[in-house]
């Protein structure tokens, strides 16, 4: 009996274990199924206010609608940064456009250089490409006139006639010789006038059998021409504008001038006035009523250094553009007191501006665009965020002693105290790479920053960094360190020979340096003992690599350091153990990768022309790409400061814009729900959501 039992209790044992191992295949099976279901966000909306007794602030809810939603998926807000209702010229998107002209529903604009195209606008649709031509040079001015139009090119090509009369078949007709250059043209009925900088002001009838240039006014540094009637203004680039009135035989009288302290940007006519704007960005308004002899002006200063004036078509407004600044709009119905209407702000220099029924057209390096006019008056056009504030100039942005400081052209301006994300070294320079060499600059006790001079070198400089009274400077032999810099002639205290072309440098924690290459991968050095170099560790140049853009920036935090790499996307290392680096990951970018900076463990990158890429880093063993922060702005420069995102790049200047934020304590309500209370959220921001294995990011809507 005892054995019969034992044989029953093993068979029911064995039986028991079949039992288990199929509910743990089923459970495994059903978890794989799970893993396979990528979550998605359909869309997301500001619902209700609440406050809290506690704290008595009001907190907005926010909801996300979607499928798969479960308790790993995290979350960060941004703010709107360009408004995607503007209308975009996508056949023109990012190919420079100089020159723009409109007549009815016919326009000629420059494409890239050379190309004439014309464009049918047609009123509440797309606009429809008709024809292109490519003319001798580059075109700089487009004059419209009857079934024909005058091209500006450049300084020195002259000016080209192209036939309209069919505007799917554009016909050049002739090329006048012009030794100057061409800043600006007029038409009234068949005759064109046009300024030539060197030489004056020129006109051409084009009513005749061969039209020739003819000079009517000798006179340096001429810019700007306008017209209206019987009256004519040329103004130059010394400060004057010259008045003149239009004889019944067509000769030019000359009825006075005006005189300012800088160069004359822009002239218009309206109906009542004449506007003037100076390069110091003041506006000029002047009554016609006294002409030529016209009282003291209204003045306005303007949000930006101006670039265009155009006359809006059938209103007493003016359009001006700023340098990298937008475009403002400013009524002057009553010439002694003109005011702004609207601002449109934009990161970019409209070279030229037209209008026509109700839009404004701008012509840039990113392309050609169309802004609605009652919108930019309401205030509900704009390129950017409220937020975000532009300087047209582009900075090399470098961290130094808790700041961010941007430099160019040997200025130095500090955008504010950074918003740290790891230690910080103080030192006594702050060394930034020049042409040939490094300027040296040092912080007084005052706190004022002054240059205290260059530092040359034969063999040129890639980076610099300035540590602990020592500099450690990379060029396209290897790394150099050298001590006392105050004295103004540096002493080396060591090199330290490497080969495949240094490109970019990072000082570790851990008293170790990592040196990238364009062909051997990457180094690291000890450098714990600046007089003693030694080469602890070298990697190669991964697969995934080898044909893409050389590496761009470096950044160490902690024991992990990015490299990013342009096309390559961001590499992820770690050096812990500084002598054995290891690649944990390679994360891939929608554009080309540059500089980058961590704010609250989120790495931020100028990822060029797709804006500011994020990855979540806070897991050091697994980042997640999160998605892109979109700007209106080729990013190259990056930096986190108390006042905001500081981005720089060329075209377009330097913008600071508010920092993403991320969602703390999001809820699943159900598969198909989240939830979130926000102390701040606005209409058309975008949320990301993310996790280990997808990413999605939708408008915030208002319910």
């Amino acid at each position: 009996m005892v054995a019969i039992k034992r044989k029953f209790s093993l068979r029911y044992l064995l039986v028991l274990c079949y039992l288990i191992t199929f509910v743990v295949l089923m459970v495994l099976l059903v978890r794989e199924n799970q893993r396979d279901q990528l979550f998605s966000l359909s869309h997301a909306s500001v619902e209700k206010k609440e406050a809290t007794v506690e704290k008595q602030k009001e907190f907005t809810s926010l909801s996300l609608y979607g499928d798969d939603f479960h308790f790993g998926i995290r979350g960060v807000l941004t703010q709107r940064l360009v408004n995607e209702n503007a209308l975009q010229w996508h056949r023109l998107v990012d190919i420079p456009v100089r020159a723009i002209d409109i007549e009815g529903k016919l326009a000629l604009v420059s494409s890239h250089r050379n190309k004439l195209v014309s464009i049918d606008l047609q009123q509440g649709a797309d606009p429809k490409f008709l024809g292109s031509i490519e003319l001798p040079n580059t075109i700089k001015q487009i004059e419209i006139v009857g079934d024909q139009a005058l091209v500006g090119m450049r300084r020195h090509a002259g000016l080209s006639l192209v036939d309209l009369k069919d505007p799917r078949a554009l016909e050049l007709v002739s090329h006048f010789p012009v030794d100057g250059l061409i800043s600006s043209m007029v038409a009234d009925q068949g005759s064109v006038y046009f300024t030539d900088v060197y030489e004056g002001l020129f006109r051409i009838d084009l009513t005749v059998k061969d039209p020739v240039p003819e000079k009517i006014i000798s006179l340096k540094s001429s810019w700007q021409v306008a017209l209206q009637g019987k009256r004519l203004v040329v103004g130059t680039l010394k400060g004057r504008v010259f008045l003149f009135d239009i004889s019944p035989g067509g000769q030019l009288v000359a009825v006075g001038s005006l005189d300012y302290p800088v160069d004359v940007r822009g002239l218009g006519f309206t109906e009542e006035a004449l506007s003037v704007v100076l390069s110091d960005g003041s506006f000029e308004g002047y009554n016609l009523s006294s002409w030529p002899k016209l009282h003291k002006p209204a003045q306005l200063m303007l949000p930006g250094r101006p670039w265009q004036l155009e006359p809006i078509a059938g209103k007493a407004q003016i359009a001006v553009s700023m340098s990298a600044g937008g475009l403002s709009v400013i009524d002057v119905s009553q010439p002694g007191k003109p005011v702004f209407t609207g601002h449109l702000k934009s990161p970019r220099t409209f070279l030229a501006l037209a209008s026509q029924s109700g839009e404004i057209y701008g012509a840039s390096y990113r392309g050609l665009e169309a802004f609605s006019l009652d919108e930019i008056e309401k205030g509900d056009l704009s390129k950017l965020a409220v937020e975000a504030i532009i300087d047209p100039v582009s900075y090399k942005l470098q961290r130094w002693n808790s700041h961010v400081y941007g430099y160019n052209n040997m200025n130095l301006v500090d955008f504010g105290k950074e918003i740290s994300a790891g230690p910080d070294f103080e030192s006594r320079f702050m060394a930034i790479t020049d042409r040939d060499g490094s300027s040296l600059f040092e912080q007084r006790e005052d706190g004022y920053v002054q240059r205290v001079g260059s530092l040359l070198f034969a063999e040129g400089v890639l980076e610099v960094i300035s540590r602990d009274d020592y500099l450690y400077i990379i060029n396209q032999d290897g790394l150099q360190v050298f001590s006392k810099t105050r004295s103004g002639n540096p002493v080396k205290t060591s090199d330290l020979q490497l080969a495949g072309s240094p490109t970019h440098f990072e000082i570790l924690t851990s008293g170790y340096l990592l040196v990238t290459t364009r062909e051997n991968g990457f180094y690291v050095v000890d450098v714990n003992d600046p007089h003693k170099l030694i080469q602890v560790a070298n990697q190669g140049v991964s697969e995934h690599l080898k044909n893409t853009d050389i590496v761009q920036d470096v950044l160490a935090y902690g024991s992990r350091v990015y490299i990013s790499q342009g096309a390559g996307g961001v590499q992820v290392l770690d050096v812990s153990v500084p002598s054995q680096p290891e690649l944990l990951q390679i994360i891939d970018t929608p554009g080309s990768a540059k500089n980058m900076v961590i704010y609250d463990n989120l790495l931020l990158i100028a990822d060029g022309i797709e804006g500011v890429f994020m990855i979540d880093i806070k897991n050091r063993n697994d980042a997640l790409p999160i998605g892109s922060l979109p700007t209106p702005l080729r990013v190259v420069e990056i930096a986190v400061t108390e006042k905001g995102l500081i981005v720089s790049g060329k075209p377009g200047g330097t913008m600071t814009l508010p920092l993403p934020q991320r969602l703390q304590n999001l809820h699943v309500i159900s598969e198909s729900e989240m939830r979130v209370s926000i102390e701040s959220v606005e209409k058309e921001q975008y949320v990301h959501l993310y996790d280990e294995r997808t990413s999605a990011q939708v408008k915030v809507t208002v319910q």
